[in-house]
């Protein structure tokens, strides 16, 4: 390989020379650019890989062999790689230390030993496993009673829509109660309660208006408390829940179809008992009642169906 500068091939030589005399080493070849005559050249420098002593010895070597008028970034070139290597091994060491030391200080911020930081951590961790306590304590308590008490919020809009829907089958021998008037008919509601699906859809839509749960779940058909209840109690606690919320009634429509008996003299008395249980006007309840045309077992006076849509106004 020819080059341009016999005092590099001199230099070259002796790094050469040097190496052959240390034993057991390893080699390496490194391109390092110079300038001559305006060109760029590269010469191949071997970089022994040996124990620091020889290292040492072998860079020694080549710098005395090196002419005194050899380019400088030459001579040099040894102690920049070593400071190269230091710079190297120094930003990996920087970049290395924060993720082995943070599980340790996260774990003394855990076990309340570092100091304010550790305080308010500690003080964090307790607030965090209170609320989680708080919130397994609301959960057990609502469903061991079925539901707990609601409160206004300043993120409730101004009017809620809550709808409503009950069946009951109709069979002989049972007492018939429709919006809280008894009916004298040969059929009655099959239920737990007095089996009042006009009481019953309406405290459901109250109950769906504000988020609460059905009226299944706050009076079971399995509790004996409630065995032949008049279903007034079931709308009277809706009608708390639903002030305790911060609501009070916009209007309420009822749907009452069946096939037998008719209802039509009875509809005001019904609209009466709404009024006085909801505590509102007449002017916003209203009760619409309708045949099933004889199809299926409404139509057939088997059973019977309610359905009441509900606005809430926030106070």
């Amino acid at each position: 390989m020819p080059y341009h500068d016999s005092r590099v091939s001199t230099c070259l030589s002796s790094c050469l020379a040097a190496s052959h005399t240390t034993p057991q080493t390893h080699t390496s070849t490194l391109r390092i650019p110079y300038v001559h005559h305006q060109h760029h050249h590269h010469a191949h420098l071997l970089l022994l890989t040996a124990p620091p002593p020889a290292f040492k010895q072998v860079s020694k070597q080549a710098i005395m062999h090196c002419p005194p008028s050899s380019s400088p970034s030459l001579r040099r070139r040894p102690q920049l790689l070593l400071l190269l290597a230091c710079c190297l091994l120094s930003s990996a060491t920087a970049f290395l230390r924060p993720a082995t030391a943070a599980p340790s200080t996260r774990l003394l911020l855990v076990q309340g030993r570092g100091g304010s930081g550790a305080s308010s951590s500690n003080s964090n961790s307790k607030t965090t496993t209170a609320a989680a306590e708080g919130r397994s304590r609301r959960t057990t308590t609502a469903l061991s009673s079925a539901y707990s008490e609601p409160i206004p919020m300043a993120s409730d809009p101004p009017f809620r829509i809550g709808h409503g829907f009950d069946i009951h089958r109709l069979e002989p021998g049972l007492p018939l109660v429709i919006g809280g008037v008894k009916i004298d008919f040969e059929k009655g509601s099959a239920a737990h309660s007095d089996g009042d699906a006009l009481y019953h859809s309406t405290t459901d839509a109250i109950l769906g208006a504000i988020g609460m749960p059905d009226i299944g779940q706050l009076f079971p058909d399995n509790d004996p408390k409630w065995k032949g209840a008049d279903s007034s109690a079931f709308m009277k606690e809706a009608h708390r829940l639903m002030t305790l919320r911060g609501y009070k009634i916009g209007n309420v429509d009822v749907t009452l179809i069946l096939q037998q008996p008719k209802v039509m003299g009875i509809k005001p008395q019904m609209k009466e008992n709404l009024v006085e249980l909801l505590q509102t006007t007449p002017d916003r309840v209203n009760i619409k009642a309708r045949t099933h045309e004889n199809v299926d077992s409404v139509g057939e006076s088997r059973s019977w169906v309610v359905h009441v849509v509900i606005l809430l106004e926030k106070v």
